[in-house]
């Protein structure tokens, strides 16, 4: 029996190549970045192909009642999603900690400038109060000193607004995923903290998004490609023609004829010799000739 695959629906390959790319891009998207190509990607890539190709195989082994190699399809698969799973989450959840790392060591710095802003806006406020009590009476030596002093904490002033200005706006790391854990928290289905519905989320969500992403691509490439098997036709077998034994007596006639011809010339007379004094078929003509 050989089998055909075809596409049934064009649509459902569509799909299937829009979450395979979407994988694909979760999968290597540090390559995009810049980063370098190592035996994860290529193992992660195999890991790809394999689940999507054996998931797409299962339901046609069972059909061909091919179970051992169903078994192995089935293994196939859960191994390699678990694999790319696994690789795909770990890589997300380490952008997402440099992420959050990146936005506190931001909110840091910004923390301190700030604080600096501040010490310098206090000093600048007391250096224009002493301008207006000593220059109150005339531009001494005094009033002068006071003038340049604020002019020292003015220009301090403005470089920790210049610096505040060149950082990243301030930023709540993981903010979608404790919007998330907050709205969960509400709905009081849970007993867990609010805390503890955020860590779950970080750690689960990477995981569960790959997942879907690769069951999509099995299942709608499974949902487009259709098998059509078909039974190999036995070859015919070689009909030869038999024509059926003359009658009896017919049959004693020409081995008497074939004693005679042996008695005359010495020697069994051929097949066609036979067959040009008798009409019968050449198996008949040499059976006459051993029988007599």
């Amino acid at each position: 029996m050989t089998t055909r695959t075809t596409v049934r629906s064009w649509p459902a390959m569509a799909l299937a190549a829009v979450f395979l790319a979407g994988t694909s891009f979760v999968l290597f998207q540090d390559l995009l970045d810049g980063a370098r190509l190592t035996t994860g990607h290529v193992l992660t890539a195999l890991a790809l192909i394999a689940a999507t190709a054996a998931g797409h195989q299962i339901i046609s082994m069972f059909r061909a009642r091919r179970l051992g190699v169903a078994l192995g399809m089935v293994l196939l698969t859960a191994a390699a999603l678990s694999y790319v799973a696994v690789m795909s989450g770990a890589r997300n959840a380490e952008q997402l900690a440099q992420k959050a790392e990146r936005i506190d060591g931001s909110n840091a710095v910004r923390a301190e400038i700030v604080a600096e802003r501040k010490k310098a806006q206090a000093m600048l406020d007391q250096a224009r109060a002493d301008i207006a009590k000593e220059c109150a009476s005339g531009e001494g030596s005094r009033c002068r000193g006071r003038r340049a002093t604020e002019a020292v904490y003015s220009a301090a002033a403005a470089g920790h607004d210049a610096r505040l200005a060149a950082l990243a706006p301030p930023a709540t790391p993981n903010a979608g995923y404790k919007a998330a854990a907050e709205a969960i928290a509400l709905t009081g289905l849970t007993s867990r903290s609010q805390d503890e519905l955020e860590r779950a989320l970080i750690v689960l969500l990477p995981w569960l998004a790959v997942l879907i992403s690769e069951l999509g691509t099995i299942v709608f490439l499974s949902s487009a490609l259709g098998h059509q098997s078909h039974p190999v036709p036995a070859p015919e077998p070689r009909e030869t023609e038999v024509e059926p034994d003359p009658e009896p007596g017919h049959r004693a006639e020409v081995i008497s004829w074939v004693r005679e011809f042996r008695r005359r010339h010495g020697r069994n007379p051929q097949i066609p010799e036979l067959q040009a004094r008798f009409r019968c078929p050449k198996t008949t003509a040499w059976r006459r000739i051993k029988a007599a």
